[in-house]
């Protein structure tokens, strides 16, 4: 199993792979294997990251570098028995340089990939992994938004508003990516081929 650390984590290349991911956003009883390794003014998300990962759950990691506390975990999540590690920049603007360095990022990942699972890239399987933008509720709903919100919250809106469609809009789960009716530029190609 991959783990992911940020929506922004490009998950449909790991389908292109047929390999199968999860988000890294449980709750944690505790956090003492994480208070050995970080500062003890590192998030409790991250804390409760590195727990997860502790866990042996995921053997796969993928991480973008979105915050200081995500670049400490992927850090310190060398030490855990992980077969393949990758940390992919998020752009902190969209001009043109910004869109060409996230593109090459992203065609490193993939060759160092199919070089560490000895396979190659799957046009179909990346392509089917998109999901169609949904709408919002027509009727009445809650979207929590701003910072990673855990399933514990996200359950108790839902108990104290029962007719109430709840939406978590959050960074951990707010992610829509449709793909682009464009014809894909000649360092794409062989992928898209």
């Amino acid at each position: 199993m991959i783990g992911y650390n940020c929506k922004y984590a490009p998950v449909e290349i790991l389908a292109g792979f047929g390999e199968k991911y999860q988000l890294i956003n449980n709750e944690v009883q505790n956090f003492d294997y994480a208070s050995s390794k970080l500062h003890p003014n590192m998030c409790s998300h991250a804390k409760a990251m590195l727990e997860e990962i502790h866990t042996e759950k995921y053997s796969e990691l993928l991480f973008m570098n979105c915050c200081d506390s995500s670049r400490r975990i992927f850090d310190s999540s060398k030490d855990e028995n992980i077969h393949f590690s990758y940390c992919i920049d998020l752009p902190f603007c969209n001009n043109y340089c910004a869109v060409e360095k996230f593109k090459d990022d992203i065609i490193n990942f993939i060759n160092a990939y199919e070089k560490h699972r000895e396979k190659s890239f799957d046009k179909a399987l990346f392509l089917s992994a998109f999901k169609e933008k949904q709408e919002l509720p027509k009727g009445k709903f809650i979207a929590i938004l701003g910072a990673r919100s855990s399933k514990t919250l996200i359950d108790v809106a839902a108990n104290c508003f029962n007719d109430t469609e709840i939406l978590d809009l959050t960074c951990a789960n707010n992610r829509e990516v449709n793909p682009i009716d464009a014809q894909p530029d000649e360092t794409l190609e062989k992928y898209y081929a």
